[in-house]
């Protein structure tokens, strides 16, 4: 029988915090706990089984017991599964819900008329999670995992080493296999986050242009807010590759790097950072005289870089774009 009980806010925060659920998993239910007015405490609900009465307002609710198909009654935003067997799960998802599945194989379905952000762990086992419309946050567990993102720009988390990953892709279809030998296959998930790396799924051409401004003029892979940010600017009308790449030059971040160097030294500096190579000297004097000229500015050269067959060569591990009869639902 569920069992309902109160806590307070700051005795709830202490026990997620201590829990061994992932640390995005954490944020997200304390972003709920602080969403609670002051002096109100947080409504838990514990041995939840399907048939049994949810009070109103709960805001944790804990899924006990052997039955093989939940569905997350809906408008309760924090949902974690404590069991072993496979759960077929079904969320309605009318306000952002974080969902932590239990141990078996489960299959977790979201509403395809959803379009709340939602962040789901899988747990352990092989899961398979089926996301909408929404901005979803998607946490890998142990197992091979099969997760279609659905529409939205959607984040996915690997705790998994990317020099040591075996990636492949098929399509849209991104298959990831660990070091246990774990594969775990991604469809329309944007953006994928492991321990030490990142990969891009960038629907056109011009948006894997923008995804590798990043190494082509900071040295680095773009974070995940960033790269939402840039994506959503470029598609919404209001920049340009080159005003964007003029964004790039601007920021703090290149400007302590670079803002002094010559124009012979910014073009050397993409070569290394974009090509991973020296400069030929043929390449390096064309490029340099058409700034000495004012032909071009360095927005103009870095578009271009980025837009090279060596350039998408170079960064083809990290920005996957995908083809026109592969693109994202």
């Amino acid at each position: 029988m569920a069992t309902p009980y109160d806590t307070s806010v700051s005795d709830a925060e202490s026990a997620i915090g201590g829990s061994d659920l992932p640390q995005g998993v954490k944020d997200a239910i304390l972003n709920v706990l602080n969403d609670i007015p002051p002096g109100e405490l947080v409504n838990f609900v514990d041995n939840w089984q399907p048939g049994d009465n949810i009070p109103d307002g709960v805001d944790v609710l804990f899924v006990k017991g052997d039955a093989t198909q939940v569905a997350i009654p809906d408008g309760v935003p924090v949902v974690i599964f404590e069991t072993e067997q496979n759960v077929q799960v079904t969320l309605e998802g009318t306000v952002p819900t974080v969902v932590q599945l239990g141990a078996g194989d489960d299959t977790l379905i979201v509403d395809p008329s959803s379009e709340s952000d939602h962040t789901i762990h899988g747990g352990a086992g092989n899961d398979s999670i089926v996301a909408a419309a929404g901005d979803d946050t998607i946490y890998f567990g142990d197992g091979s995992d099969t997760v279609d993102g659905g529409a939205g720009f959607d984040l996915g988390v690997i705790e998994t080493s990317f020099d040591t990953a075996g990636i492949s892709w098929e399509g849209n279809q991104l298959s990831i296999t660990n070091l246990a030998g774990e594969t775990s296959v991604i469809s329309n998930v944007e953006y994928v986050q492991f321990d030490d790396g990142a990969i891009i799924a960038a629907e056109t051409a011009d948006l894997g242009v923008v995804a590798r401004m990043y190494e082509t003029l900071l040295d680095r892979y773009g974070d995940f807010e960033g790269v939402k940010f840039w994506f959503d600017v470029y598609e919404s009308g209001d920049a340009s590759l080159h005003d964007i790449a003029q964004a790039f030059l601007d920021s703090e971040e290149f400007s302590s790097a670079h803002g002094s160097d010559t124009n012979a030294e910014f073009v050397d500096n993409l070569y290394e950072q974009l090509f991973g190579r020296e400069p030929d000297a043929a390449g390096a004097a064309y490029w340099t005289n058409l700034l000495d000229e004012g032909t071009a500015d360095r927005a103009d050269i870095a578009v271009a870089f980025a837009q090279s067959a060596e350039g998408e060569q170079s960064t083809e591990r990290t920005i996957h774009v995908l083809d026109d009869d592969d693109h994202l639902a």
